[in-house]
């Protein structure tokens, strides 16, 4: 253990120097887009909004409404409870040395993934570390680190009481962070589950009630936290995507055969997975039997998995909301002898390839490697995203059928 911690943390320290290099050099840049003012060059511009818009909140100003502390005058689109971050005047600690933890806490929990077991697959580490996402959310030491540093802990730690509040809190942060109650449903008795789901639900329609009107001018800011391009994670990314294509062959429009061809595209994948995914039940009946065991890696593999489904249909995110994929690869790897060449074994290599495959063509597009193909990278971004999304759903729903049946059919029997 303490040997697999050095090894860990040695990673981590590297991985950490490395991307602080090609920050510093600006080697990530435009891949990244950055934040620019007045020539200079601001990093962790996300949290900066945040602190900015507790200067501004300290002055009387309605930072939902406009922030002119913050460089870009973004205005506050998280709750109202980051705008009480306690000594907030301190600016050095808080614009640079906290965000600078997190990261490196961040880092450390990602390469800690990876060091449970003594695989081949451990070595596509790299990958995640130096992809879009995860430099990105670096870069801009956006929120979003705090929130899945959040859910590792609800997935490591057991405590309902500690559950709750880090739950209550996270949702008070980002609204989206309601779906870690889903980890309640790894309690055996359908009391237990519906009494905590009650909790989460009680405290989420409280907040409702007091944020009301934040609630309203954050979706009226919408734009400011939505990507686009081949900078979103969202299917309203492929809907938009798929018009901006136009194939006219002597004179005539013939758009409906490459409508004819994505929806095939589209469909014959998933048909495929889908049928894959519906034969493990025998060969792995582990896979759909996710909440049966209330362990960390299956905590953490459902709550990943459901707030990607969450965010991917109903919010237009930007690319570091796919940071959440990494949850998965704990639970993958931990059965890697079971399933060596089943199903989810070939689930890890499409995540593997979505992170790879999309940083490359985020890099080709922002750097205008070849501007006439940008159409085309971006549905294919979108596309392999629709299909790692549409996969987790099919296994989520076919566990949560399973669930339904073992602890509230069965009970009434």
């Amino acid at each position: 253990m303490i040997k697999r911690n050095l090894i860990t943390l040695s990673l981590t320290v590297i991985f950490s120097l490395i991307i602080a290099f090609l920050i510093y050099k600006k080697f990530v840049y435009p891949t990244v887009i950055p934040v620019e003012m007045n020539g200079l060059t601001y990093i962790f511009a996300d949290w900066g909004a945040i602190l900015s818009a507790n200067i501004c909140e300290q002055k009387g100003i309605n930072v939902y409404s406009e922030n002119p502390c913050d460089i870009k005058n973004r205005k506050h689109v998280y709750g109202e409870i980051l705008l009480h971050i306690p000594f907030a005047e301190f600016n050095k600690f808080y614009q640079f040395y906290f965000p600078l933890i997190l990261n490196i806490i961040f880092l450390f929990i990602i390469v800690s993934f990876f060091n449970q077991t003594n695989s081949f697959k451990n070595y596509f580490l790299v990958f995640f570390i130096i992809s879009l996402p995860v430099i990105l959310a670096i870069e801009r030491a956006n929120s979003d680190i705090l929130i899945f540093l959040m859910m590792y802990l609800i997935s490591k730690y057991k405590n309902l009481f500690l559950s709750h509040i880090l739950i209550i809190f996270s949702t008070l942060c980002k609204f989206y962070p309601i779906c870690f109650g889903v980890i309640f449903l790894f309690q055996k008795i359908v009391k237990k589950i519906f009494l905590n789901i009650s909790i989460t639900a009680f405290f989420f329609i409280l907040f409702l009630i007091h944020q009301y009107e934040n609630l309203i001018q954050i979706f009226n800011n919408s734009a400011q936290f939505s990507g686009s391009g081949v900078y979103q994670f969202s299917l309203k990314g492929l809907i938009k995507a798929i018009p901006n294509i136009q194939v006219i062959i002597n004179d005539y429009n013939i758009n409906w055969l490459i409508y004819l061809f994505i929806g095939i595209l589209l469909i014959l994948p998933l048909t495929f997975f889908g049928k894959r995914i519906i034969q493990s039940q025998e060969n792995e009946k582990f896979l759909l039997n996710i909440f049966d065991f209330n362990i960390f890696e299956n905590r953490l593999y459902i709550v990943s998995t459901l707030v990607i489904i969450f965010c991917y249909f109903l919010v237009q995110n930007f690319n570091y909301r796919e940071i959440f994929l990494i949850g998965l690869v704990p639970y993958i790897l931990k059965n890697e002898k079971v399933y060596k060449r089943g199903f989810l074994n070939n689930l890890y290599y499409i995540i593997v390839i979505k992170f790879l495959f999309s940083t490359i063509l985020i890099y080709l597009t922002m750097n205008k490697v070849n501007v006439d193909l940008n159409y085309f990278m971006n549905l294919a971004k979108h596309i392999l995203d629709f299909y790692v999304v549409s996969i987790l759903s099919i296994i989520l729903i076919l566990n949560l059928k399973n669930l339904f049946k073992k602890y509230f059919l069965l009970e009434n029997i």
